[in-house]
């Protein structure tokens, strides 16, 4: 039985994930939660293995694209799971925690 803190939401954005010693894929994230996420990418990574995910837009007037520390928890042939370093992750507040009038500075374009 799977276990979540909070719920799914299907989404779909463009990341780039980056493991040691210098693998690199691109991929989408196809569903978050504030634990982690679903990525499908073709990657060959071991369960533990840390990634770094790197969202391939930034958010609204900021230069830097957002990134977020996790680890691989689930793998398979279309893509791997993962968990993030830290419980819900600011940079994703926006996206899964929604305002009723969200803030310009916040706004996350994918």
């Amino acid at each position: 039985m799977e276990h979540r803190w909070g719920k799914r939401i299907p989404v779909d954005m463009a990341v780039r994930i980056f493991a040691r010693p210098s693998t690199i894929g691109a991929g989408r994230i196809q569903n978050l939660s504030m634990s982690g996420a679903w990525i499908g990418v073709h990657m060959d990574l071991p369960v533990l293995a840390h990634v770094m995910v790197v969202f391939e837009s930034a958010p609204v007037g900021q230069r830097d694209k957002p990134s977020v520390g996790a680890y691989v928890t689930r793998t398979s042939e279309e893509g791997i799971g993962i968990e993030w370093y830290e419980l819900d992750p600011l940079c994703l507040s926006e996206l899964l925690h929604p305002r009723p009038f969200p803030r310009n500075d916040c706004e996350v374009r994918y």
